[in-house]
This record gives structure tokens, C-alpha cells and sequence, in this order.
């Protein structure tokens, strides 16, 4: 395929179409409705202007919105609007940050938010924080060394706590020693399922200011391994 048709037909060479994400999966139909709105969001984000929404697929933020309340501690493993989000439904939020321009720009975007413990870690120390002292209600795996952070997340996870893994459908962990793509988040947690140790909610859709599809998978801690 011709590389500008590609781009606009697909958005990139890992999907076939902006409707399918990396995973070569249809998101819902009623997602197509919101593209122009999405395509608006694309040309404002270019100028700095954000949805307040996180940057998940709407099904997610649905999904969670319902869960969440003013007792839970959350964990995030990358920042961003989701943060803020976060702060105004949770009791705590952690988020860790790996990128100083971007960790700048969110910390200066908290207000009068005290509910929130924003820290910078380089990629080598990613996942060194320490762990809160109370229930740990959601982790959010959104940022660098995802496969890492889910780790992180499981030794420290209760039953019946959750844990959700945005773009699970992307190679953001990729490794340059590999022929193919590796997956590893996605395929951690798919392993975590298929050993028991948790349920898989996958979902589809355009998160705001993208045109391309995407998937997260929402996990719910069922127990630990023997």
C-alpha cells in the first residue's frame, strides 16, 4: 500500500484501518460517531489544549468513573490529564512520571488538588516508590517499563483491587533484540488470566485527540499464586 494512502486509510503500518486497533480488532460501532470531535481535539492538542478527559478509551474512562470513589488510593505509572481525573474521584493518587518536559507541565496544572503525590523517576528507576501503607485500590499502567510496572503492581495488588493497562493492544515495551514485536504487557497480564490470578475486561475505542484505535485491558485481581 502507498505509504500517504496507508496513513490515511490506517494512521500506521500496525493497523489496518483506524477503525481496528494494533490488535487488528473493530471498535464498537458507536465509536465512529465520535471521530470529528476526536479530529477537533487532534488540532487543539496541537496548540496545547487538552480534553480534561484521560486519554483512555472512553469505555475505560466509563468503565472506572463507576468503580472509583473517594476511599481508594490509586497508583499511576505515567501522567497526564488522567491524573487530574484521578485527583478529583480518588482519595490518593500517586503518579509517577518519566518525561521532565511533560512532568513540568502537569505539576503545574494541580491547583488547589492536595490529593496528589507527583513524582519524577528516570526510566532506570522507574518503578522505585515506595508503596503506600494503605489499600492500594487501581493501578494505572499508562507510562515507561509497562510490563515492570505490572509486576510492581501484582506483588503489592489485594484481591479483589484492579489494575488497568492502557494501549494493551501496542508494543510499547518494545525490545530491540527481538526479530517481531514482543507485547510484553499485554502478554504478562494474559498470562496472569490464563494462571488465574486475574480477569480481563477488554476495552475498545478513539480516546481523545486520536484518530486511531486503541484497546486497555482492565484487570481485576482475583488472588495470589500458590
Amino acid at each position: 500500500m502507498n505509504r500517504v494512502i496507508q496513513k490515511i486509510i490506517a494512521g500506521d503500518k500496525f493497523r489496518k484501518s483506524r477503525l481496528h486497533d494494533e490488535q487488528g480488532k473493530v471498535v464498537p460501532i458507536g465509536e465512529i460517531g465520535k471521530l470529528p470531535l476526536r479530529a477537533l481535539q487532534a488540532i487543539l492538542a496541537r496548540r496545547n489544549i487538552y480534553s480534561s478527559a484521560p486519554w483512555w478509551p472512553p469505555a475505560a474512562v466509563r468503565r472506572i468513573d463507576g468503580l472509583i470513589d473517594k476511599s481508594w488510593t490509586v497508583i499511576e505509572f505515567g501522567s497526564g490529564m488522567s491524573t487530574l481525573w484521578l485527583a478529583d474521584r480518588a482519595g490518593r493518587v500517586i503518579s509517577v512520571e518519566g518525561n521532565r518536559d511533560w512532568y513540568d507541565r502537569i505539576a503545574s496544572s494541580f491547583g488547589d488538588r492536595k490529593n496528589v503525590d507527583y513524582l519524577f523517576r528516570a526510566p532506570s528507576a522507574y518503578t522505585d516508590i515506595p508503596a503506600p501503607s494503605d489499600r492500594i485500590d487501581l493501578v494505572v499502567v499508562d507510562g515507561e517499563r509497562r510490563a515492570d510496572c505490572i509486576n510492581w503492581a501484582m506483588a503489592r495488588l489485594p484481591a479483589g483491587a484492579w489494575l488497568y493497562l492502557d494501549n494493551s493492544d501496542a508494543d510499547k515495551d518494545h525490545v530491540a533484540s527481538l526479530p517481531t514485536r514482543a507485547f510484553l504487557a499485554r502478554r504478562k497480564l494474559l498470562e496472569l488470566a490464563a494462571a488465574g490470578r486475574v480477569s480481563i475486561e477488554v476495552l475498545r475505542g478513539f480516546p481523545p485527540a486520536n484518530l486511531v484505535a486503541s484497546e486497555g485491558f482492565l484487570a481485576r485481581i482475583l488472588g495470589r499464586s500458590a
